[in-house]
């Protein structure tokens, strides 16, 4: 018997992966977390497994279908199936260091709802997942305690992509340890912010948080035991809205989902300026963004676009001798905004800033001033 034994993982290391297009297709698509698009495909599978199909296969479709319909909150129709796959395949096992403690929880309560049979008898080689040339499988042996000859290869989890709609979320880790993070959906504006999650756990529970997003940023320590708060940071959004997470690692579904609103479109307006530029023969273009404009030696006044939020100015010296100097005064702009961005400055006022100039023609000087929202 132990012989034929390990015939049998031999040859089953050596299976190809499902040989059914949308049987491979669907548990393709549960393993990269596209569960709407699983669900017909493992559908279509079973439909067809169902006449010509080995029990295998059958069991392997009813599982990632009823991880499917678990991640899509179906959880009545994901136990139906997880029962149909057990039907095929009594001794399926899941692995917890590769499936959640949800899917787990509610994978056994289905074997639970199944009629009991008395055991007993020679051990028996079973199959979990899909095949050995796939992403893995699980071998396993009935009987009375563990079998010296038993093997188990985990397959990938699945990624997650249910969204909480409630206060809270929660788990149930196999030790006992129970996680809730609240509040668990949080809203942030275009302009950032920080805020923190609160976690719930018996005194001895540890755990680790994890942020899914560069945006979102962890304050302080990243570890803990027992109940704490996690600090973050949303930095400013200059795109189209978003949204993150930040949860607890290795403690299936506990997190706070973060969203934050798309970058404000920027309030066009105008703004009255003045430039004296005062070099011999000196003759020179401003740019406020996208205008421009030719000045002489001497004042110059005028009325540029601008918008809500850091605007540029550029000044290029087309011709001048000698040392000289140019003044740029901005009427609306937020007091003491004004930020030299290229040139030697001499003069920084709240409204004023002046730049020395060398008289070589192409000498460029710059700066930003800020205009505030509505």
């Amino acid at each position: 018997m132990r012989f034929i034994a390990i015939l049998l993982v031999a040859a089953l290391l050596s299976s190809p992966a499902p040989a059914d297009s949308d049987l491979a297709q669907g548990i393709a698509f549960v393993k990269e977390g596209d569960f709407e698009r699983a669900v017909p495909r493992l559908d279509a599978a079973i439909q067809r497994l169902g006449t010509s199909g080995s029990g295998r296969e059958l069991a392997q479709a009813n599982l990632y279908l009823g991880i499917a319909y678990l991640e899509l909150n179906q959880e009545a129709t994901a136990r139906g199936r997880f029962r149909e796959a057990l039907s095929h395949d009594p001794k399926l096992r899941l692995d917890p260091r590769s499936f959640s403690p949800q899917t787990i929880r509610v994978f056994e309560a289905a074997r639970a709802e199944l009629p009991q049979k008395k055991g007993g008898g020679a051990p028996v080689l079973l199959i979990a997942g899909a095949g050995a040339a796939a992403a893995g499988i699980a071998l396993a042996t009935s009987g009375g305690g563990a079998s010296a000859g038993s093997t188990t290869t985990t397959l990938g989890r699945p990624t997650s992509t249910t969204s909480s709609t409630t206060s809270t979320t929660t788990t149930t880790l196999p030790a006992g340890c129970r996680f809730t993070l609240s509040p668990a959906i949080q809203s942030y504006p275009s302009s950032g912010g920080q805020g923190s999650c609160n976690v719930s756990t018996g005194d001895a529970c540890a755990w680790t948080v994890q942020s899914t997003e560069n945006w979102i940023t962890i304050q302080g320590g990243k570890n803990g035991v027992g109940a704490g708060s996690v600090r973050f940071n949303v930095k400013k959004n200059n795109g189209s809205a978003r949204t993150g997470r930040i949860r607890l690692a290795g403690s299936g579904e506990a997190r706070c989902e973060i969203s934050q609103a798309a970058a404000l479109a920027p309030t066009l307006g105008r703004v009255s300026w003045s430039s004296s530029l005062e070099i011999e023969d000196g003759r020179g273009r401003l740019s406020f963004g996208a205008d421009g404009r030719v000045v002489a030696r001497g004042r110059a006044m005028g009325v540029s676009t601008t918008r809500s939020g850091d605007n540029l100015v550029e000044a290029v010296l087309l011709a001048g001798r000698g040392i000289g100097s140019w003044r740029f005064e901005i009427a609306g702009a937020v007091p003491g905004s004004l930020r030299p961005v290229a040139g030697e400055v001499l003069l920084l006022t709240a409204d004023a800033i002046v730049f020395r100039l060398e008289g070589k023609p192409g000498e460029r000087v710059a700066f930003s001033y800020e205009v505030a929202g509505p």
